[in-house]
C-alpha cells in the first residue's frame, strides 16, 4: 500500500512537471508569435510583411486547457487549492483533519464525475469530427491530458480522504 500511495503522489509530480512543460511551450510559441508581429512592423517599413503564426490563438487554447488541469492532482497532492478557514481555525485539530477528508473525498467524486462527463465528450466530439476553425485540429486528442488529469486527481484526492496525510516533502 505505501508503494502505491508514493508511486501516486510521483506520477502526480511528474504529470504535473509535464503540465508545466505544456504551458512554457506556450509560452514560446506567444514569444514567437510576438517576434513575428514585430518584425512585420519592421518590415513594413520596407514594404514587405511576415506573417503572423497561423491558428496561434486556437492552439493557446487548445495547449492551456491541458496544460492547466494537468496541475490540478499534483495542486490536491499539496493542498494548494484555497481553504477558507474562518469558521475551522480554532475547531480542534481532529475536527479540522476531519473536514479535510471530507472535502477530499468530495473532490475524489466530483473529479472522477468530471473525468467520466470529458470522456464522454471527447468521444462524441471524435466521432462527431469536431475541430478546430483555422488549422482543422480535432479537439478531442487536446481533451485526454484533461481526462487523464482528472482522473488522477480523483485518485490523490481519494487517497487523501481515506489514507494517512503526505510527507512534507511530496
Amino acid at each position: 500500500m505505501a508503494r502505491a500511495v508514493i508511486l501516486l503522489d510521483r506520477v502526480a509530480a511528474l504529470w504535473a512537471l509535464a503540465g508545466g512543460g505544456l504551458l512554457l511551450g506556450v509560452v514560446a510559441l506567444t514569444m514567437a508569435n510576438v517576434a513575428t508581429v514585430a518584425a512585420d512592423r519592421v518590415a513594413g517599413l520596407f514594404g514587405a510583411s511576415v506573417s503572423a503564426i497561423s491558428g496561434y490563438e486556437e492552439l493557446v487554447g487548445l495547449l492551456v486547457g491541458a496544460g492547466a488541469f494537468m496541475l490540478l492532482p499534483y495542486c490536491q497532492l499539496r493542498r494548494g487549492h484555497v481553504v477558507v478557514d474562518l469558521v475551522l481555525r480554532r475547531a480542534r485539530p481532529r475536527i479540522r483533519h476531519a473536514v479535510d477528508r471530507t472535502c477530499a473525498g468530495l473532490f475524489a467524486l466530483a473529479a472522477a464525475l468530471l473525468a467520466v462527463m470529458l470522456a464522454r465528450g471527447a468521444i462524441e466530439g471524435a466521432e462527431d469530427g469536431i475541430a478546430s476553425r483555422v488549422l482543422a485540429l480535432p479537439d478531442w486528442p487536446f481533451q485526454v491530458p484533461a481526462v487523464v488529469s482528472l482522473a488522477l486527481w480523483a485518485l490523490v484526492a481519494a487517497r487523501l480522504s481515506l489514507g494517512p496525510p503526505p510527507p512534507a516533502d511530496a
